[in-house]
């Protein structure tokens, strides 16, 4: 008779035991779809952070071009206006020279 209660308390053991096994089995399916899910979506959450940095990427990419161009724009009227006040430092000082008995000149 022991015997047999014994096999008994074996039998309901490892029925326990599977039964334990397949809910943990059955939690861990649950958490693996969750975590999934929440990989798919930071997943997308990155490549939109991404296209966007493309999108700065590009722009800044056209800005840098139009800042050389106006850069390049901005050297060439400077040389300009240096002939320009040149030529202009060069008729005060002659016009100092033949006028150089008028006060303020």
């Amino acid at each position: 008779m022991l015997i047999w209660l014994a096999l008994a308390l074996l039998v309901v053991a490892v029925l326990a035991g599977i039964g334990f096994v397949v809910l943990r089995g059955l939690a861990l399916r649950r958490d693996v779809k969750r975590s999934r899910a929440a990989f798919d979506a930071e997943l997308d959450r990155i490549n939109a952070v991404s296209a966007q940095i493309e999108r700065h990427l590009a722009a800044a990419d056209a800005a840098s071009g139009r800042l050389k161009d106006a850069s390049e724009r901005l050297a060439t009227s400077r040389a300009q206006l240096e002939v320009q006040l040149g030529a202009i430092r060069e008729a005060r000082a002659r016009v100092r020279r033949v006028f150089w008995f008028v006060p303020g000149v």
